[in-house]
């Protein structure tokens, strides 16, 4: 078919021969995007069987202390090539790439690669060398030399043995602010702190471990026709564990948002895949109703008594597109922060304090701000929302998707 049209190009009108010549060019970019594909998610899928063929092998081989993570990273690399090949197969050659980029499983898959590689890539930094994992023969009686603690905030030696107590002490005394990202690009230097800990305390030999390690690479490979759990029972079972283990309260702040950023690192594909269908009617619902959600927030302004709806929310519209689109509890610090500017510009527009703001008056103005943003990945970002909103930040949330239900 792409020959054929290569070849009625010189006999076409101009116009007409442009169209043909970019939609030749389209397949042959859509071929060569699912041929990587294929050839990688092979590639990946050989390693994955050739590591389940070694843990039942006559002969044991010394396993590195991060195995467990490597292994959730092949899966989550297998689901992505898989989930561009659906993708990209199933999408019209000339709009295929902002599809795939807007896909809700693409996208968060991505970022649990990305995720993953930087954990396994400190880990094996500050814990891998050639000598402690090279594989043991029969004459090795030689006990392997022990690496050297590390501050678990630093990458500079310590002059003592840093003790699991300390550590895990260290890493709780922290705020549950410090464990955010400020974007989805890298992880915070306290959450690779955590992951650190989890590896030099070998949590993935635990039996907790063992079932979490078994549940996320069946959960993001498809393989299980069971109901998810949610993902706050998760959450808790882990938590209470680690905090039987190494002390503290399982109801700590900080534990807990690291705990959750741990899970959705490894799971967050897995829970949003039965949303995807709405996520994708909401994100186009929104796209095409920007002049009617302006209209709304027009109106709904006016109808509280407000003579300056059209009033300028710069700020506002910023502090909503700088919001990360990857993990729950840095949507919503970055989402409470937009909420903050909304207040602040309201508040000096109508010269009224930013706490005596009721919901019709922030309503229509939380409308306004979304229908000027720029925000294709904004009901991924309320679903994430939403899974995590409790106190303050569920009003908000609420009132983020009757802001969205404003284009229906």
């Amino acid at each position: 078919m792409a020959m054929l049209l290569f070849s009625l190009v010189p006999s076409l009108p101009r116009h007409e021969s442009a169209k043909a010549a970019d939609m030749y060019l389209a397949m042959s970019e859509v071929a060569e995007r699912l041929a990587n594909a294929r050839k990688t998610l092979k590639k990946v899928k050989a390693q994955i069987d050739w590591e389940d063929k070694a843990k039942h092998a006559f002969w044991k081989r010394q396993r590195a202390p991060f195995s467990a993570i490597a292994s959730i990273k092949l899966h989550v690399e297998a689901a992505l090539h898989e989930r561009v090949i659906n993708v990209v197969s199933n999408a019209a050659p000339l709009t295929w790439r902002v599809i795939l980029r807007r896909d809700a499983i693409y996208r968060t898959l991505a970022y649990q690669s990305k995720w993953l590689a930087n954990i396994l890539a400190h880990a094996k930094k500050q814990r891998g060398t050639t000598v402690a994992f090279r594989r043991r023969s029969a004459d090795d009686t030689t006990p392997l030399p022990q690496p050297r603690s590390r501050a678990f905030l630093d990458d500079t030696l310590v002059s003592s043995e840093c003790s699991h107590d300390n550590r895990w002490n260290e890493l709780l005394q922290c705020t549950p602010a410090e464990a955010l990202s400020a974007s989805d690009a890298l992880p915070s230097v306290l959450y690779l702190a955590f992951e650190l800990f989890l590896v030099d305390s070998h949590f993935d030999k635990t039996d907790m471990g063992r079932r979490l390690h078994r549940f996320c690479c069946e959960a993001i490979s498809g393989s299980t026709t069971a109901p998810l759990p949610s993902m706050e029972s998760l959450e808790a079972q882990l938590c209470g564990h680690l905090a039987a283990e190494f002390g503290g309260k399982a109801s700590n702040p900080t534990l807990q948002t690291l705990v959750r950023q741990m899970l959705h690192v490894r799971l967050a594909a897995a829970y949003v895949r039965p949303s995807v269908a709405d996520l994708a009617a909401a994100a186009s619902r929104l796209q095409n109703s920007k002049a009617k959600m302006r209209q709304v927030a027009f109106e709904g302004l006016t109808e509280a008594g407000y003579n300056q709806p059209d009033m300028c929310l710069e700020r506002s519209v910023a502090a909503m597109e700088a919001m990360p689109t990857f993990m729950p509890h840095a949507i919503a610090a970055a989402y409470m922060k937009a909420v903050a500017s909304i207040h602040e510009e309201v508040g000096d527009a109508l010269g009224l304090a930013s706490s005596r703001l009721s919901a019709d008056v922030i309503l229509p103005v939380l409308v306004a701000v979304v229908s000027r943003a720029m925000l294709p990945h904004l009901a991924l970002q309320a679903h994430w929302l939403e899974s995590v909103a409790e106190g303050e930040l569920a009003y908000y949330v609420a009132l983020l998707h009757s802001a969205l239900g404003s284009c229906l």
